[in-house]
C-alpha cells in the first residue's frame, strides 16, 4: 500500500535529528511509531532510538531483545493513542 503523505510531529523530528547528528559518519537506527489513516496518511508522533549492537561503521544490527522491547513499547504506545481518542 503506498502512502499518500507522512506527517511527522516537530518532537518526533527533533529526536530523529539529534539521533542522526549523534554520530558523525556512522549509520543509525530507530523506530517510528504512529499510525495510518483512512487517506492513507502516515502520522508519527514517536520515535524509539535502538542501539547499535555491532559497532562497525558500515553495519547497523540490533539486538533480538531490543527489537522486542521496541515493539512492545510501541504496542503501549498504540494502545495510549488509542485512549486518548
Amino acid at each position: 500500500m503506498a502512502v499518500q503523505a507522512v506527517h511527522l510531529e516537530a518532537d518526533a523530528f527533533l529526536v530523529c535529528l539529534n539521533h542522526a547528528l549523534s554520530t558523525e559518519k556512522e549509520e543509525v537506527m530507530g523506530l517510528c511509531i504512529g499510525e495510518v489513516d483512512t487517506s492513507r496518511i502516515v502520522h508519527i508522533h514517536s520515535v524509539i532510538i535502538l542501539r547499535r549492537s555491532d559497532k562497525r561503521k558500515d553495519r547497523v544490527e540490533i539486538s533480538p531483545e531490543q527489537l522486542s522491547a521496541a515493539s512492545t513499547e510501541a504496542e503501549i504506545s498504540f494502545s495510549r493513542e488509542q485512549a486518548r481518542q
